[in-house]
């Protein structure tokens, strides 16, 4: 009877034990999820002067993940939506505290429809919106920061792929193999022969794709960076460049982090700026 007595009381103290470790826990995640929320809070309640970091990793994809010619498997698990940008820039623009917006772009291309929907938004604001280049800036992805009103670009970062377009078609129709691959750089030269399996009318079509898309992003990047439209022709589309010769280009103003960016921006807009990045509000 005593050793079961003494088993009781130390199973009791055990429990107690587990109870109290339990309650600190609690009490420190709780205090740590003060201690987290509260410079959002400050800044959204309080309505202090801020700027809003919002990523752009990845792929440049529209709401919908596919493109017509794309394969169904592909992998789209690194893209950043255009959608999911320019609900972001609507939402917050209303809040008087966020006076501006920086993206940090990472990203190596993505869909047209994309980032030509996020260049319209952004064009319409009244509010400035800066690009840091972080990592690289290809395609999709410099389109999206010449929309902007100012780039930076770290000074590792690449820089590239500036009217790059291409149409990759591999699949089988009607039981006939149909490959097919035309990009900015070969649309003038590529042959119906190059195309396996492909009718004339598509091949004409597909090229003629390619030809309106290099042609329309070579005039909407000059016009967006102050460029001739033959200064832009002349870069092939396939360079891909260091920071250095991109600001000798003029294809970035600046080099520079997101902290240079903050600082043009509190110059511009005459005020002190806190620093929010969406991702801390987002769900882990």
């Amino acid at each position: 009877m005593k050793k079961i007595f003494h088993k009781k009381k130390k199973a009791e103290k055990n429990k107690l034990k587990i109870y109290m470790i339990s309650v600190i826990i609690g009490l420190l995640i709780i205090l740590a999820g003060v201690a987290y929320c509260t410079p959002l809070s400050k800044i959204f309640d309080n309505k202090k002067p801020a700027v809003m970091v919002i990523n752009v990793d990845g792929e440049v994809i529209t709401t919908s993940f596919f493109g017509t010619y794309e394969k169904r498997d592909q992998n789209r698990t690194n893209a950043t939506s255009s959608d999911m940008i320019i609900r972001t820039l609507d939402y917050f623009s209303k809040d008087d505290s966020i006076k501006a917006f920086i993206l940090e772009i990472n990203s190596w291309g993505g869909q047209t429809t994309g980032k030509v929907e996020i260049e319209r938004y952004i064009k319409k604001m009244n509010k400035p919106v800066v690009a840091v280049i972080k990592g690289e800036a290809l395609s999709s992805g410099y389109y999206v920061a010449a929309s902007t009103n100012k780039i930076y670009a770290e000074p590792s970062s690449k820089i590239g792929e500036i009217t790059d377009y291409f149409v990759y078609v591999n699949r089988n129709r009607h039981g006939r193999e149909e490959i097919c691959y035309i990009t900015s750089s070969n649309y003038e030269t590529i042959t119906l022969d190059d195309c396996r399996g492909f009718e004339s009318d598509i091949f004409w079509k597909l090229q003629s794709l390619v030809k309106g898309t290099h042609e329309f992003l070579v005039s909407r990047i000059a016009e967006m960076r102050g460029l001739s439209a033959p200064t832009v022709e002349n870069i092939p589309s396939d360079t891909i460049m260091s920071s250095e010769e991109a600001l000798n280009l003029k294809l970035v103003d600046e080099i520079g982090t997101t902290y240079d960016a903050v600082n043009w921006l509190e110059e511009k807009l005459g005020t002190k700026l806190w620093i929010v990045y969406l991702r801390d509000m987002m769900p882990q």
